[in-house]
């Protein structure tokens, strides 16, 4: 079935849709020539969002895909807390034939940004590319470039990490690069710009683990500024030096911006680019860094 993902054909096992020889599979199970698979692939589950005609900046617009320039402090799909002003009610209302094929609370959504990152994220509007775009993630061809702001002087111009990643041993809401198993996390970075503590990096993750960026940068980098999930105690001996207190003020949010993303579009088979345009917060802690850091 090669219109599925690799996760979504996981899903349909555990859920019990794939069979061999009539019995459920397992996804451990071994297969042997001439066996019968049987694969079921359900009708999309019925949208249970709320549409909301809320302010969209669109990046690009087809009949296959939408790409939105998502600002910091908006969530993207519905959640315990947040109900309504998400990504997804605001794209219910703009697209009435938007992809159901993720879910109730997530139709469209093939990747995601955490709620204080600002940058372009991708949408499916119908749910042949929906399958075709998770298979391009999956497989690694959608290039996706950030920059962010870390507090600290790099050492190197560029490198990569490649680490395990999964939850934190102890503090199970995050997550860690410092464990001993897990699934591969890979992320390519380079210098962009230096100031006197705080360097600008030009961020490629090669894989989409959760807050993969934030746990490399703080574990093996330095912590991004204002991201006091991770860095909340390297961060607070940061910000108490006097030359740093203003620089808070000017990134309060989580200093990370989605500025691009590569791909082949699904429908026309075209390479495509699509960037998102600095947010003004992040052009302020620029030009302070430059007025005060250079």
């Amino acid at each position: 079935c090669p219109q599925l993902s690799r996760s979504f054909g996981k899903k349909l096992i555990l859920a019990g849709k794939v069979l061999i020889q009539g019995r459920k599979a397992r996804p451990s199970s071994s297969l042997s020539p001439g066996q019968q698979i049987t694969v079921t692939i359900p009708d999309p589950e019925p949208l249970e969002a709320i549409s909301q005609d809320l302010p969209l900046e669109i990046l690009f617009e087809d009949k296959d895909i939408i790409a939105i320039n998502k600002p910091a402090g908006m969530v993207v799909h519905p959640a315990v807390g947040h109900h309504l002003g998400t990504l997804v009610n605001a794209l219910l209302f703009h697209c009435r034939d938007l992809s159901g094929i993720g879910g109730k609370l997530r139709p469209g959504i093939v990747h995601r940004l955490d709620r204080e990152t600002s940058g372009v994220i991708l949408v499916s509007k119908n749910d042949p590319t929906h399958l075709r775009l998770s298979n391009l993630f999956s497989q690694r061809q959608i290039k996706k470039t950030y920059l962010c702001l870390v507090a600290g002087a790099v050492k190197d111009n560029q490198g990569e990490i490649i680490s395990f990643f999964d939850r934190h041993p102890k503090e199970r809401k995050l997550f860690s690069s410092r464990v001993e198993k897990g699934r591969q996390a890979h992320t390519l970075w380079q210098v962009k710009r230096r100031f006197a503590g705080v360097t600008e990096l030009e961020v490629r993750p090669q894989t989409g683990r959760t807050h993969q960026i934030r746990v490399h940068c703080c574990e093996h980098l330095f912590p991004l500024l204002s991201d006091s999930l991770y860095g909340q105690r390297r961060l607070a001996r940061f910000y108490r030096k006097k030359e740093f207190n203003g620089l808070k003020k000017t990134m309060e949010r989580l200093a990370l911006h989605a500025l691009s993303i590569e791909f082949i579009h699904p429908g026309t088979e075209e390479p495509i680019k699509i960037s998102a345009p600095l947010p003004q917060d992040y052009h302020d802690a620029l030009e302070y860094l430059e007025k005060n850091f250079s």
